[in-house]
């Protein structure tokens, strides 16, 4: 692999990412709100989730709670974006699966949002929709490869770029 952790890749994936709001002379500067995929749920003593039912419903709340709640009190648009496929990952379960594409149906189609940017779709094999289509894979079964950014960035609606 290029990198031995995803923290070595900060200043590589930064850079693809200015790189293409320069090309789609995207100010920076008006840019209002990233949000990652982490962070969303409440904080717990042990450190340790339990991946169950619960967890979408906790997952929602966090979004809401967190992310929906401030946006909307600032008049910030928010646009959600889904969630990548992780078949092959170490943890990959049945049932994790089934709590990301509920977390996806989600983030497809609340009214939260002024928008959802489907990475899911984007990216996904049509044969199986649980792993990565062949190429965007980075070889860890979780992160994306630098095909499956470039596919993601182009996924990105123009109108929501401005």
């Amino acid at each position: 692999a290029r990198y031995a952790t995803i923290a070595d890749q900060k200043d590589f994936r930064k850079e693809i990412i200015l790189n293409f709001l320069k090309e789609k002379n995207f100010d920076i500067k008006e840019l209002g709100m990233v949000v990652g995929r982490g962070g969303m749920l409440k904080p717990i003593p042990s450190g340790t989730y339990a991946t169950s039912d619960k967890l979408v419903a906790d997952l929602i709340e966090g979004v809401k709670d967190i992310y929906v709640k401030h946006a909307r009190e600032k008049d910030i648009k928010i646009y959600s974006g889904t969630l990548l496929p992780i078949k092959g990952w170490r943890t990959y379960a049945d049932f994790r699966e089934k709590i990301r594409n509920e977390f996806n149906d989600y983030l497809r189609t609340s009214s939260d949002f002024d928008a959802c940017v489907d990475f899911d779709m984007a990216v996904r094999d049509s044969a199986d929709p649980s792993k990565f289509k062949d190429g965007y894979d980075s070889g860890d079964h979780l992160h994306p490869s630098l095909s499956c950014y470039v596919k993601m960035a182009n996924t990105v609606n123009k109108e929501i770029l401005g």
